[in-house]
């Protein structure tokens, strides 16, 4: 025959409200505890999958966490204006900073020179391609804004840099990744130009290396912006941001 267990009998109301508002306390104070450990853990995993904006290429940086983007600095001239970035491998973020930096001396050319055709400003194409097997092919390509070197005068609405965000065009199952950066233009004619300009306006003749400029509409010809003379040499910049790095 089995025993009940006998449960203590309380005289008085106010002890049955005292054992049944502790049993309450002690349920609610466990669930609490449950619902606090569950919120720290969400909070974790979304740091986790924070993702990177970009600046406007102006005076707003990029933000991300990781080791910094690699840098990849170039110098092209006007004859051979293109130059491409090692390979890289990168998930589904590929955001390219550009700057500009200040004029070297001449290349290309057979005899040595220090002249260096000095801008203020420049503009570059950027490409991105992407290879299948050992064929690369052309995704995407984007022309900058007027980027002024560092150190420089800079053109007006100019900008330090510029960030081209080639991450739409990363498909799934795409292979690696390189850029292709093209100079384009500078305002070196234009400089020279008022220069020349200046120069009559004081003196009231043009000197023999001024005379092309006096020829009718020069101004509107190579200002603001020229193509790149042949020897001529322009600098600058990438920070190719890929998944794990930042800018």
């Amino acid at each position: 025959m089995k025993r009940l267990l006998k449960l203590p009998r309380f005289n008085h109301p106010s002890l049955w409200l005292i054992t049944l508002g502790a049993c309450i306390l002690l349920s609610l104070s466990s669930c609490g505890s449950k619902g606090v450990t569950e919120k720290k853990n969400t909070k974790v995993a979304a740091q986790a999958n924070t993702t990177t904006t970009t600046g406007d290429g102006s005076n707003n940086g990029g933000t991300a966490t990781g080791p910094s983007a690699q840098p990849y600095e170039f110098s092209v001239y006007g004859a051979s204006p293109k130059t491409v970035t090692p390979n890289l491998t990168t998930d589904n973020l590929l955001i390219v900073r550009i700057r500009a930096k200040a004029a070297t001396r001449n290349q290309g050319i057979v005899q040595y020179t220090n002249f260096s055709a000095q801008y203020n400003c420049a503009t570059f194409k950027v490409t991105l391609e992407t290879q299948s097997g050992n064929a690369w092919t052309q995704v995407a390509e984007e022309i900058t804004t007027t980027l002024n070197p560092d150190g420089q005068a800079g053109c007006s609405g100019g900008v330090s840099y510029q960030d081209v965000d080639f991450s739409p065009y990363l498909f799934p199952g795409h292979g690696q990744v390189r850029i292709k950066v093209q100079a384009l233009q500078t305002d070196f004619y234009c400089n020279l130009y008022n220069k020349c300009v200046n120069y009559v306006n004081q003196y009231r003749y043009w000197p023999s290396d001024c005379v092309w400029a006096a020829q009718a509409n020069m101004s509107t010809y190579v200002c603001p912006l020229k193509d790149v003379y042949q020897y001529h040499t322009v600098n600058g910049r990438l920070d190719l941001q890929t998944n794990g790095t930042s800018l």
